[in-house]
């Protein structure tokens, strides 16, 4: 039964999730329709403003629907979210070391076993751009997405079942939520390296007791990837990175299309840096939370 009611919330999250950008998209529409005048509103929608504040309300709505999920059904069961955290700016700086370790070890592997080429680097003022808006879009991705995965459907799974069915649980369904994204299926690896990533930040977010390592870690886990070494992020292609790459040979190393997350190498590295962080914080004492 209880784990009925906890299926059900988690696809009531969903459904808030999509009826808070459908009111935010509809919104932006009717704004546009009234500042454009007689623009269409096709065209309205692909301006470049307006196409990067889509960009932000997909991934700030995720947000939204926690608190009106959370402070609806769960406030007064007296399990945390885990944003509220002593020390919380020095663990998500911690975070986004790790982030950055990781990517770019999976980056100089990669490279060294002659699965990408490196083509080009450059800072000209389209990368600037790209890497600054970036900051903020992969900021608000890594709020949103940790409060939505590690944050609020963890702790529903962690209060009647326990942190290794949170752990597991979350990483499954934060697997599923990328199911839409291109070059997903290009190969088992990029399932399997999600799967990973989500036991990661799930380990990250039980022996740290708080949401600000593995935000830290999504964070630069996406900018490095995409912005700097010019890795597709979670077969999202980013059209301005300070390095041009090009894949060779087997998509089992290079990624493909998919990343460095479609890559073996990075299934390794995931491991790895599991039991590093695993092992590292597990005997610190920083759980003041909500």
């Amino acid at each position: 039964m209880k784990s009925l009611v906890i299926a059900g919330k988690i696809v009531l999250t969903v459904v808030v999730v999509f009826v808070l950008t459908f009111v935010a998209v509809l919104v932006l529409g009717l704004l546009g329709s009234v500042l454009s005048g007689q623009m269409d509103p096709a065209q309205f929608v692909q301006l470049p403003l307006v196409n990067r504040l889509l960009l932000i309300i997909s991934t700030a709505v995720n947000i939204g629907a926690v608190l009106i999920m959370y402070y609806l059904f769960e406030r007064n069961r007296g399990w945390p979210l885990g944003w509220r955290q002593e020390n919380r700016w020095r663990l998500g700086k911690e975070g986004a070391i790790w982030g950055i370790g990781i990517m770019t070890a999976a980056f100089l592997i990669i490279w060294a076993l002659g699965g990408i080429q490196v083509t080009g680097f450059t800072l000209e003022a389209g990368v600037i751009d790209a890497l600054l808006f970036s900051v903020v879009l992969f900021t608000i991705v890594a709020a949103g997405e940790e409060l939505l995965c590690r944050g609020y459907w963890y702790g529903l799974i962690k209060n009647d079942f326990g942190p290794q069915a949170a752990i597991v649980g979350t990483s499954v369904v934060f697997a599923a939520l990328h199911l839409m994204n291109s070059n997903v299926l290009q190969s088992p690896v990029p399932i399997i390296n999600l799967l990973l990533a989500g036991v990661l930040l799930g380990v990250a977010r039980e022996v740290t007791g708080g949401l600000w390592v593995p935000m830290g870690i999504h964070f630069s886990w996406n900018l490095f990837q995409g912005n700097i070494f010019g890795f597709a992020v979670s077969g999202l292609q980013i059209e301005h990175s300070v390095m041009q790459i090009e894949t060779a040979g087997s998509q089992l190393l290079s990624g493909g299309g998919f990343g460095a997350e479609g890559s073996l190498v990075t299934t390794a590295i995931l491991v790895a840096f599991t039991l590093v962080i695993a092992r590292k914080y597990q005997n610190e004492v920083i759980y003041k939370s909500l």
